[in-house]
């Protein structure tokens, strides 16, 4: 099956298109780092900006933002995928973007290319991200936050891996419940996403 013309922005090919309702696959190598995305004030980050922060994960906040509002950008915070620990739990580790340079170079990446890979990652994260919200809010369908993993193949390329932009990864919230400094009731049901969505 012939993949499509990937996106401009794609040229190092994270992802591939095939035609119809086909898929390009290939074995990879998952790298132990989800990259989550937020646009709307949550969890750790809300937490920074009560305690007073502005300046959060390299993104400046304006003042007088409400829990769950909409950032003016989106938020990367990429965390480490530890193994199971005694109690199978996996504990979870935020990382800086140094941290992600460290783990790029272990799993084969070129010193002289590392920083450039985890930069072309942020990026396109944030864009596919912005693509996803700029699609589904006006259908009704707010993406408030998602987590994105990667991993390399044999030739050492990045490709987006796992699932992507599914109620397991990402929490959608009904646009109609949406009122700003409350958190609405999550929107789970795949068979409403769908019709709300296609």
């Amino acid at each position: 099956m012939r993949p499509k013309e990937n996106y401009d922005e794609f040229s190092t090919k994270f992802a591939h298109f095939a035609e119809d309702n086909g898929f390009h696959t290939a074995h990879m190598q998952p790298l132990p780092i989800k990259f989550n995305i937020y646009y709307h004030l949550l969890d750790d980050i809300w937490t920074k900006y009560s305690e007073g922060s502005r300046l959060i994960y390299g993104v400046n906040l304006p003042s007088r933002l409400n829990s769950c509002d909409k950032m003016p950008e989106p938020i990367i915070v990429a965390t480490y995928m530890a193994p199971p620990d005694d109690d199978g739990q996996h504990p979870n580790k935020n990382l800086s973007q140094n941290d992600v340079v460290d783990i790029l170079k272990q799993n084969g990446i070129a010193d002289y290319y590392s920083y450039s890979a985890m930069h072309r990652i942020y990026g396109v994260c944030r864009v596919f991200f912005k693509k996803a919200y700029e699609y589904a809010y006006p259908r009704g369908v707010i993406i408030a936050k998602t987590s994105f993993s990667v991993g390399i193949d044999c030739n050492r390329k990045i490709y987006f891996t796992d699932e992507f932009l599914t109620p397991n990864t990402t929490l959608f919230w009904d646009a109609g419940d949406f009122y700003y400094g409350e958190y609405p009731k999550p929107l789970t049901e795949h068979a409403k996403l769908l019709k709300a969505l296609f």
